[in-house]
């Protein structure tokens, strides 16, 4: 089921930018639609955490550095 979900989505990058492109591919246009806009919604709530997680530490160890 995974890698049929996998075969109908696909994500690009727009040239040297840092915009992405997400699509999927149904015989249901709205559900080809809802599907991609939770798949791009989930990516940049993945990439928001992944920098608050780094930003954390950071800002730990330099707390540290000043005690």
């Amino acid at each position: 089921m995974l890698d049929a979900f996998t075969d109908r989505l696909t994500v690009s990058r727009d040239g040297r930018s840092h915009v992405i492109n997400v699509s999927f591919t149904s015989t249901d246009p709205a559900k080809a639609a809802l599907i991609a806009n939770e798949a791009a919604k989930l990516y940049i709530e993945d990439q928001l955490a992944a920098k608050r997680s780094a930003t954390t530490k950071a800002s730990a160890w330099l707390w540290a550095r000043i005690e």
